[in-house]
């Protein structure tokens, strides 16, 4: 790896090579105090913040006397979602809020009135509250008040997307989200929601604008968990001042984990990432590069472990591939650039051009710089994991001529937006930073031209000056490497210097057995999920190892959910044309519901091949 680390295109000095993420997790900084939320890990999880919930008890206190022939406690709304959230935040998050007034304000205003409307019979229905203050968050979230809401609310039809859709004509009256294949209700919803603007194609008002974000949380309210995901589809055609905005309401709105993981695998992928931050709306706009960062830290945020890991080891391909693809496009650009800036004017760029910047800023930077601030800011990592996943990212980020950019746009981040840093002060942010990437981040936030450090190498094994003539796996035999050899060895004196080892190919029959022999000694999941990668990434071949495992074992559906996106896919259609998966186990998989529905349309072809 060359240390020569530009801060243009040019793409001649490097070779870029995806570099696999060692340590794990990555995750997203918080967009503002609304998004706190109950932490995943019970372990490494918040814990309640006994200065705001004090304080926070005296307003609940407040709220009890209220409603007090009806017995309610303090208790009682302590278990609401919604206070849980503002409870658990930390001292440093509470002094970066700019009006805690107006935020208690909120709170309070939709706590009290998810109340009020859950009287029934003289009673208060709390789980009523719990999901009525939360809906009355979103609302606001996305631009009503909370009696416009209502209002409009009890005036309409409570559709949700796929009602809507219906309604619309955009999908046929027996439509629903099991018979309909998932590319004709994302083409229907794109449909809808340029029906909705189709008047402000060209120069869309702030109530236009207003009306699509309030249109979009109206029908994010009323749909049901197995819908969310299909409004990632939604956020991609909002304008893109509300694309934002309207990925923080999906996330909230989701009510369980298990939903809030599978919408954000989905949002993780590159494709999703590069067409929402890089597709213009119809008024030819695309997000800026803070909404940009900001939106890949959040769905970071809310991906499982293991996803988090898969979505990053995806972007990085995809990154480095971006770049060898448009590696001529890139040079010629960056000599356009160049030039215009030598003659002082602006250059002429075509819209290919533009695109390919656009690209390069957002998917490229802003993302990356997404990940590094996200990963600092979870609070649900212990400090040496940060510090490991930060490394592993500052060492990917280096493979890429943008590396300085990358680093730049995190401290212009933080510096615009100083709200950002809930976790941690600015000061903490950059030694952390610094000590991920040797010193990299400080040199480049101060505007200072010294040589910027590679990456520190953590392999400390005696490197290996064996003669590599490519039959480890007898695959990609070189015999022109051979032939070079067998010359130097003819014109050197000292024979005995050359020393070549013969290399064994893997038995897929040993490797079964070290398998189970492995896995029967790992202390627990993470271990034997740590096995089953090591297993599945070292060649091709050992997928049958894997498959002769995971068909023997009598847990499965943990060991597949437990798997690398790529391996759960492979496996799980070889497990169900086997007739090892019921439709019951297909269902509980993580993988899209367009991929599920492929492997539930193969089982019951198997199980009934003449009603398919």
């Amino acid at each position: 790896m060359g240390t020569n680390v530009s801060n243009n295109v040019n793409t001649t000095e490097r070779t870029y090579k995806p570099q696999a993420s060692q340590s794990g997790q990555k995750t997203s900084a918080q967009n503002s105090i609304y998004d706190a939320k109950q932490p995943q890990n019970v372990e490494n999880g918040n814990k309640e913040n006994k200065n705001i919930s004090t304080e926070i008890d005296k307003i609940l206190e407040k709220i009890c006397e209220k409603f007090k022939k009806y017995g309610l406690t303090v208790e009682d709304l302590k278990k609401n979602p919604l206070i849980q959230k503002v409870c658990n935040l930390t001292d440093e998050q509470l002094a970066k809020i700019p009006d805690k007034e107006k935020a208690v304000k909120m709170y309070v205003e939709c706590l009290e009135t998810a109340i009020k409307d859950s009287i029934v019979d003289g009673k208060i229905d709390l789980n009523q509250v719990s999901k009525l203050s939360n809906d009355y968050f979103i609302a606001v979230s996305t631009g009503w008040t909370i009696e416009g809401f209502k209002k409009h609310n009890s005036t309409h039809e409570k559709h949700s997307l796929i009602d809507r859709l219906i309604a619309s004509g955009c999908l046929p009256k027996d439509a629903t989200l099991e018979n309909t294949p998932e590319p004709q209700i994302k083409r229907a919803i794109r449909r809808y929601f340029r029906q909705i603007i189709k008047y402000a194609e060209s120069n869309p008002s702030e109530k236009d604008i207003k009306l699509q974000l309030q249109t979009f949380g109206r029908l994010l309210i009323n749909s049901s968990e197995q819908e969310k995901a299909l409004f990632l589809e939604v956020v991609q055609t909002l304008y893109q001042r509300n694309r934002l905005k309207g990925l923080e309401a999906l996330f909230a709105s989701c009510k369980t984990d298990k939903t809030r993981q599978a919408v954000a695998a989905e949002a993780g992928s590159p494709e999703y990432i590069k067409e929402l931050t890089t597709t213009p709306d119809t008024d030819g706009q695309v997000m800026s590069e803070d909404d940009a960062t900001a939106a890949s830290a959040l769905i970071a945020e809310n991906q499982s472990e293991e996803d988090r890991t898969q979505a990053h080891e995806d972007y990085d391909n995809a990154r480095a591939e971006w770049f060898e693809k448009n590696k001529d496009a890139l040079e010629a650009l960056d000599q356009k650039l160049k030039k215009a800036e030598a003659e002082g004017v602006e250059p002429e760029l075509t819209d290919a051009e533009k695109q390919l910047l656009i690209e390069r800023q957002n998917f490229i930077k802003a993302v990356s710089a997404g990940e590094f601030i996200g990963v600092q800011e979870n609070k649900f990592l212990s400090d040496e994991f940060k510090e490991l996943h930060l490394s592993d990212l500052n060492k990917d980020a280096y493979e890429v001529p943008d590396y300085k950019d990358i680093l730049n746009q995190i401290n212009e981040y933080i510096e615009k937006n100083p709200n950002a840093l809930t976790t941690t002060s600015k000061e903490q942010f950059t030694k952390t930073m610094d000590k991920a990437t040797n010193g990299n981040y400080s040199t480049v936030a101060s505007g200072s031209d010294a040589e910027l450090k590679a990456p520190v190498q953590t392999n400390t094994e005696k490197e290996d000056t064996t003669p590599d003539l490519g039959f480890a796996t007898r695959e990609n035999v070189d015999t022109s490497r051979l032939t070079a050899l067998r010359q130097q060895i003819m014109t050197t004196d000292n024979k005995q210097s050359f020393k070549v080892e013969k290399t064994n190919t893997t038995n897929p029959i040993k490797t079964a057995n070290t398998l189970n022999e492995k896995m029967s000694e790992a202390a627990n999941n993470q271990d034997r999920l740590a096995i089953i990668k090591e297993f599945f990434e070292k060649s091709p071949m050992l997928k049958k190892a894997l498959e002769k495992y995971v068909i023997g074992a009598t847990d499965s559906l943990t060991i597949l959910n437990a798997l690398p996106t790529n391996a759960r896919k492979y496996l799980a259609q070889k497990l169900t044309q086997k007739g090892l998966l019921k439709e019951e186990d297909i269902e509980k998989l993580k993988l899209s519901i367009n991929e599920k529905q492929l492997l539930i349309t193969m089982y019951r072809k198997i199980q009934k091949p003449e009603e398919v």
